[in-house]
């Protein structure tokens, strides 16, 4: 599905983008034919969930996803959507979701986003956290710099203001905003450029070209890998294959290794 750029209602504030048509070509199909691919192993899998641990009725005959592509470019965005596991919470999946009969793991590719923007400049990350900024307690800040890191991956300016979702939980009001975007930049000389760049939906093209790449391995082993962006979730007894899976995706497309930890 490839959608417009989002464009903000004058009288209510929201944004919202449109479905466009498209002319086919190589590109396009070749995408079709591995989500066609993805979509019919699915159907053939034995998914189930506990309903008791959802106070919403969970529909699991919803397994069939799409790619969105964003901004009228297949160059923007990709991510995989449409699956009824993907709105199941953390607890509710780690509880509550079997395939085939068995429990789950979820698998994270951890730190993705930054490590996308080293790779988009060809340069090996040599960092251990990507949200953990000197003379910051981690325990109290790494939530606030990962967020304000990714939000900075969609502005076209740099923040002036707290986002609204964190700024109850700031830490410390004598650091401001602009303070916190000039260490994370500082921290991240290499790619310092790219943030407040709208480079968002290019790393999440790059992104869901791995999770593609790595749903197509786990299936050619008969191996079911949930997907929920950077994630994918699979059979307990597959957790050593879908980890040297998710290396090889990783490293096929951004040239190093990934840190793959369990959510």
């Amino acid at each position: 599905m490839l959608k417009s750029e989002k464009h903000r209602d004058l009288f209510t504030g929201e944004a919202s983008s449109e479905k466009l048509q498209y002319k086919d070509t190589s590109e396009t199909r070749r995408l079709r034919r591995e989500m066609n691919e993805i979509n019919s192993w699915f159907y053939q899998a034995d998914l189930n969930f506990d309903e008791s641990l959802s106070e919403k009725f969970v529909d699991i005959s919803m397994v069939q996803l799409r790619r969105i592509f964003n901004n009228g470019s297949f160059k923007d965005g990709g991510r995989l959507y449409g699956g009824f596991w993907q709105r199941l919470s953390k607890e509710q999946r780690a509880k509550g979701l079997s395939i085939n009969g068995s429990d789950t793991v979820s698998l994270d590719y951890g730190q993705i986003a930054p490590r996308i923007l080293y790779a988009m400049v060809g340069v090996v990350p040599d960092f251990v956290d990507a949200y953990a900024l000197p003379g910051l307690d981690p325990d109290m800040w790494r939530p606030i710099i990962k967020k304000v890191c990714s939000s900075m991956l969609f502005k076209a300016k740099d923040p002036k203001k707290i986002p609204e979702d964190i700024r109850k939980k700031w830490p410390d009001p004598l650091v401001r905003i602009e303070t916190l975007v000039d260490m994370i930049k500082k921290h991240h000389r290499p790619v310092a450029h790219l943030f407040c760049k709208e480079v968002g939906f290019q790393v999440f093209r790059k992104e869901s070209d791995i999770m593609v790449d790595l749903l197509l391995n786990l299936k050619s082993q008969g191996i079911v890998g949930l997907p929920v962006h950077d994630c994918v979730i699979v059979a307990k007894e597959h957790e050593a294959y879908a980890r040297g899976a998710m290396q090889g995706a990783f490293r096929k497309h951004l040239g190093f290794d990934p840190v793959v930890e369990r959510e």
